[in-house]
């Protein structure tokens, strides 16, 4: 179950997004255009890898995402921005994938007709490390590092962001985008963006 917390939530301001998104490795086109659907759509990094062509509306910017463990699916919309992207992905860059003609999936590889996780995780771990934006925090069961910039995170930042803009966009709205089963997982996002405007009252507010 998806359930965090307050301080569980780490998330990019939109510069930092920005910073992370010119600075991925090569491939560029791929990765930049992979974390911009990340972040522009908030889909999981496991519902990403699954798109599959035919998921994909080029002309009306839209996705059917496949919810993880269940037979149901949501639809997404990606910005008018990446439309360009999108279609040079489509048209130029992918087939250029050795695995790109027996493959559904929207990215293939040169070693696999799926993208993995994995592969993913490590684009954003080096994206954040080249834009110096990176933390490790600690280190996991197996002592791994454990980095606060993670895939993860770019879908914490489309969460926060959607609600810190003018006008916010409604909780039950992002629920739905986010594919949550539960608002109360949603509220999370309310908290911490309430917290960060408190705490910039604080810090910033006049004094008088």
């Amino acid at each position: 179950k998806e359930k965090a917390t307050r301080q569980e939530v780490e998330y990019l301001e939109e510069d930092q997004v920005r910073e992370l998104i010119e600075h991925v490795p090569e491939p560029s086109t791929r990765n930049k255009l992979i974390l911009r659907l990340l972040y522009s759509t908030g889909i999981r990094v496991g519902e990403l890898t699954n798109i599959r062509m035919d998921d994909v509306d080029f002309a009306q910017r839209t996705i059917e995402i496949h919810t993880q463990k269940s037979d149901s699916y949501r639809t997404v919309v990606y910005p008018s921005g990446l439309s360009t992207l999108m279609t040079i992905w489509r048209d130029s860059v992918r087939p250029s994938q050795l695995y790109a003609e027996d493959s559904l999936y929207l990215f293939p590889t040169d070693s696999s007709e799926q993208i993995s996780v994995e592969t993913i995780g490590g684009i954003v771990r080096k994206a954040a490390e080249s834009a110096d934006i990176q933390e490790v925090y600690g280190q996991d069961a197996r002592g791994g590092e454990q980095h606060k910039v993670t895939a993860h995170t770019l879908r914490h930042s489309f969460a926060v962001n959607a609600i810190k803009q003018e006008p916010p966009m409604p909780l039950p709205l992002l629920k739905e985008a986010l594919g949550h089963s539960d608002i109360d997982i949603t509220q999370v996002y309310l908290d911490v963006a309430q917290k960060d405007v408190e705490d910039a009252y604080r810090a910033y507010g006049p004094s008088l």
